[in-house]
């Protein structure tokens, strides 16, 4: 795996998320780092960016290459919640608003930047 991204989970010191060119995201334990915990796939190109919400410790957004961004909710079973597809060109940065729980921004090589708050993190 040629990871892309790394993003630590705010609220663990053992579960990191990774991105890679394989198109999938990954978390893991680092106790136990042979095998990811799960493989989340929502993406077509490889994984630009992960970040996990510092609101909770169980959202996560990974942008691609694809022209999309992808919201996770790690603590469900099927932890894809929605999928934000309305940039032009490779989604290459993504943050939280810290004082906006749920709220995004999603940077792209279309030259805009969109701020939003995805109805899966409401």
């Amino acid at each position: 795996m040629r990871a892309t991204a790394v993003a630590p989970a705010p609220f663990s010191n053992v579960l990191p998320a990774t991105g890679s060119v394989s198109i999938a995201g990954q978390l893991w334990d680092l106790r136990s780092p042979a095998l990811p915990l799960t493989t989340l796939r929502a993406h077509s190109f490889a994984v630009r960016r992960l970040k996990f919400s510092p609101h909770t410790g169980s959202h996560l957004v990974s942008t691609s290459y694809d022209m999309t961004a992808a919201m996770w909710n790690i603590d469900m079973e099927d932890p894809l919640l929605m999928v934000y597809d309305r940039h032009t060109e490779f989604v290459c940065g993504v943050d939280f608003n810290l004082y906006i729980p749920g709220q995004i921004a999603t940077a792209s090589w279309d030259e805009t930047t969109h701020v939003f708050t995805p109805p899966c993190f409401r």
